[in-house]
């Protein structure tokens, strides 16, 4: 059900905002006990390292799955609720990487018009300078939902940061960046 949403659901969203954003950072916990090992744990078979990968996965999917409906339910109430996302965005810690990452993947989904962008639009630069790669990768993704109408009203700015990621010695910026280019 989370997986596919557009805004059929985002009356449900408005209303369950604080679950969902809580749900999805309760798996960034999750998602980083994954990684924490045992001391007394042997070494890990292709076999484990596999099913932690899968597991990875499938945290991740849920969580963007999560914060997307989130942004659905943001974009549904207007510039208040999407002033809430941010605010929650802005105050996450640094080494919260992963829900840092989900949430500006999904931040371009409440960008419907001049006044959305100008909410988002510090934050998703910021995200685009990130000193985290994983954040700058998702800052890149999010453009992709981006609706072609607010295009125009980018600033240059944004398309010099943007194109400055063609260019990042990070694999996944690059490919990132190549991939929405396409």
């Amino acid at each position: 059900m989370f997986r596919h949403t557009r805004d059929e659901f985002s009356v449900l969203a408005h209303e369950n905002f604080d679950d969902l954003i809580g749900a999805a950072a309760i798996l960034t916990e999750k998602y980083e006990q994954i990684d924490k090992k045992n001391i007394i744990e042997v070494t890990d078979s292709f076999f484990d390292e596999l099913e932690r990968n899968n597991k990875k996965n499938a945290i991740n999917s849920l969580q963007s799955s999560l914060v997307n409906l989130a942004a659905v339910g943001a974009k549904h109430k207007g510039n208040r609720r999407i002033e809430d996302f941010l605010g929650l965005y802005r105050n996450l810690p640094k080494n919260q990487e992963q829900m840092r990452g989900c949430m500006i993947t999904h931040i371009s989904q409440m960008v419907t018009g001049i006044s959305s962008l100008n909410l988002v639009l510090s934050d998703w630069y910021g995200a685009l300078m990130d000193e985290s790669v994983l954040v700058r990768a998702s800052a890149i993704k999010a453009w992709e939902n981006v609706p072609f109408e607010v295009v125009k009203n980018f600033p240059d700015l944004f398309f010099d940061a943007f194109s400055l990621a063609l260019s990042d010695p990070y694999k996944m910026v690059h490919k990132s960046a190549v991939s929405v280019g396409e």
